[in-house]
């Protein structure tokens, strides 16, 4: 889907005839709008630079796509785009966590390293390393 700024985005259809948008950035009123680099296939576009998201922290709906050429869903269900403005390729993935063994549900937040971990009542009760799995905190409710 591209409009007439120039702003990509990829739409899901749900299975009742539902459009809601999956991917890349929809502009909103206040925002500036995106320049033209659609005469540039050989570097980045300089526009997108400017969007300050790290590749761990990139969520699918604030992606800016310059020019999607292709698009490809794998089996196991992530969304392969290829975005010919910027020269990257992305794996974008649905993620909602699910119970473990103990009923608890763990949210990692690669950017810094942590897993929050709540409880079936969606209480926050610790966070932990990413690596290690060491409580860093731990909290209590009664």
């Amino acid at each position: 889907d591209i409009d007439s700024q120039k702003v990509n985005a990829i739409r899901v259809v749900d299975p009742s005839g539902k459009m809601a948008y999956f991917a890349g950035r929809v502009v909103q009123n206040n925002d500036k709008p995106l320049c033209d680099c659609s005469g540039n296939n050989t570097t980045p576009c300089p526009c997108i630079s400017e969007v300050s998201n790290s590749k761990e922290t990139l969520l699918s709906t604030t992606a800016r796509f310059t020019s999607i050429s292709a698009i490809a869903v794998s089996p196991d269900g992530i969304v392969n785009v290829a975005d010919q403005g910027n020269l990257h390729i992305l794996a974008l993935e649905h993620y909602l966590p699910t119970q473990d063994e103990n009923g608890e549900f763990r949210i990692p937040y690669p950017a810094t390293e942590e897993i929050y971990v709540f409880n079936r009542y969606g209480q926050h009760i610790s966070t932990r390393d990413i690596t290690s799995e060491k409580a860093k905190y731990t909290f209590l409710y009664s």
